[in-house]
């Protein structure tokens, strides 16, 4: 048998009922009004991140009177101010403490400071945290710092609490990038760039198509995006860019910083610049800064008398484009890659070499089969054009050599109408007249070079030139033109940014 379970208001008289009913509507009705006023509270969410601003010191001032005891210094006022800098007489730094506070603070690291992260919390009505953490890399000297900052929020003084931590910048390995021609035409390289000085992070075939061009270029690495990540960089300058240098340090967890050094020379022209590294593996979510350094080129070629070439009945002088760091090698057919590797590095004269920059061409002809494998090579330390000549002597030596010269930048001929470019190993030969034929067939063997398809009813030709050869390429093309019976234009290869 079921029961019926009893209302408990069933029992009461009407007239309890009608009461109580009314007080409950009473207290539920201010137990909604309570809830509603507590709604509409705006009570502050502990902590809270406040924006503060940098703050620098005119070039006019300096701080003075710091501690370094990691100490803060809240400063509401221009009296208290002055008490940490000193300034010429009657040019003080302006500042508007009425609606400002201008927080303070020094110490000293262990080791050189790489970089400095902060950040400023309030923690109560009345408290707040201002953490500083100090990233360090230079172990050879410990080094001062000083961090003022400037917030909108009003502090009041030991209102904050200072946490100060230190990190080892880690340096993150990574390999160069660069593309490079897959057949004899000119490779564009990188399409849509901005040009801004900034970093792209690429971490997929789709976004690495949508800026490389791949239908005449080819990279220099095989690049797995499922465990690599390609970092491009780019920008302009006002000068052409002699050498690019390329770091990557890490921060922390997801902070980066991707370092790009520019040596630039003194013409003052517009210049586009792209650096590119391949590191293992980025999170998407990973935040890359880029910092980017310039210097001027404070080197003066040793022998700017010799790097001039004939145009027409002038000579064109380029001793500014000169490269004092790098230099091309080219290797004789069948060479295998560890040869390479081996026989360059056991010089001791260039930074280490592998694989990764061998460049491989696609001639088929017998006349290019000792020139399709070729490096780009960058000296331990700048050296004279005097030094350079000698090194090239010394590789010449190399039994797998088949030539070797210098490099320079920027269109150095009227052939070329790139930015960057390399010494080739040939010359064009027009003669001013077909008579002189045998005479040249005399000098090509005088100068131990070889025509390319030589044609004894043409008046052009193509001659290449080795190690084997009585000069380099500028050097033949200066010798052919002065016999006054040839125009003679060395070729200019068009150089990635392997140089960098």
């Amino acid at each position: 048998m079921n029961k019926k379970k009893k209302n408990l208001f069933s029992a009461m008289p009407s007239v309890v009922k009608k009461g109580t009913a009314a007080m409950l509507c009473c207290i539920l009705s201010g137990l909604f009004l309570i809830a509603g006023c507590k709604k509409d509270e705006k009570k502050e969410s502990y902590p809270i991140d406040i924006p503060f601003t940098e703050y620098s010191l005119p070039e006019t001032c300096q701080w003075t009177s710091l501690g370094y005891d990691e100490t803060v210094i809240v400063v509401n006022s221009m009296e208290t101010l002055k008490q940490y800098i000193s300034f010429p007489e009657g040019n003080a730094p302006e500042f508007d403490f009425s609606t400002n506070s201008l927080l303070l603070v020094s110490g000293g690291a262990e080791r050189g400071i790489s970089g400095i992260s902060k950040k400023l919390q309030q923690l109560s009505d009345s408290r707040y945290q201002w953490d500083i953490e100090i990233f360090l890399d230079d172990p050879d000297y410990p080094e001062p710092w000083i961090i003022a900052i400037t917030t909108s929020k009003p502090v009041i003084e030991n209102a904050v609490a200072l946490n100060v931590t230190t990190a080892d910048v880690e340096d993150i390995p990574f390999k160069k990038y660069y593309l490079t021609s897959n057949s004899i035409e000119f490779c564009d390289s990188w399409n849509s760039l901005k040009y801004d000085d900034s970093v792209i992070v690429i971490n997929n075939d789709t976004e690495f198509e949508k800026y490389a061009n791949l239908d005449r270029c080819e990279g220099n690495i095989e690049i797995d995006f499922s465990k690599q990540t390609l970092l491009l960089a780019s920008g302009t300058t006002t000068a052409d860019v002699l050498e690019i240098s390329k770091n990557l340090r890490k921060f922390s967890e997801n902070k980066y910083v991707m370092d790009v050094k520019l040596r630039l020379n003194t013409t003052q022209d517009i210049k586009k610049w792209v650096a590119a590294i391949v590191t293992n593996k980025l999170n998407d979510n990973s935040n890359i800064e880029l910092s980017v350094t310039t210097f001027e080129n404070d080197w003066e070629c040793d022998c700017a008398d010799e790097l001039f070439f004939y145009y027409q009945s002038e000579k064109v002088w380029f001793s500014h484009r000169f490269v004092d760091s790098h230099l091309i090698i080219w290797f004789k057919e069948n060479t295998q890659i560890e040869e390479i590797i081996n026989s360059i590095n056991q010089t001791g004269l260039f930074e280490t070499v592998d694989s990764s920059i061998i460049i491989r061409g696609k001639y088929q002809d017998e006349y290019h089969k000792d020139f399709n494998l070729w490096i780009f090579v960058k000296t331990k330390q700048r050296a004279s054009c005097t030094r350079l000549k000698e090194i090239i002597l010394q590789l010449n030596k190399i039994p797998i050599v088949s030539y070797a010269d210098f490099i320079f930048h920027d269109k150095y001929t009227p052939l070329c109408q790139h930015d960057v470019y390399t010494n080739e190993y040939g010359l064009f030969i027009s003669l001013r007249n077909i008579n002189d034929s045998s005479y040249f067939c005399t000098l090509v063997q005088e100068t131990n070079t070889t025509v390319c398809e030589y044609n004894p009813g043409s008046t052009n030709h193509y001659i290449i030139i080795d190690k084997n050869s009585t000069g380099n390429v500028l050097q033949l093309a200066q010798f052919f033109r002065e016999t006054e019976k040839f125009l003679a234009t060395p070729l200019g290869r068009t150089s990635p940014n392997v140089l960098h």
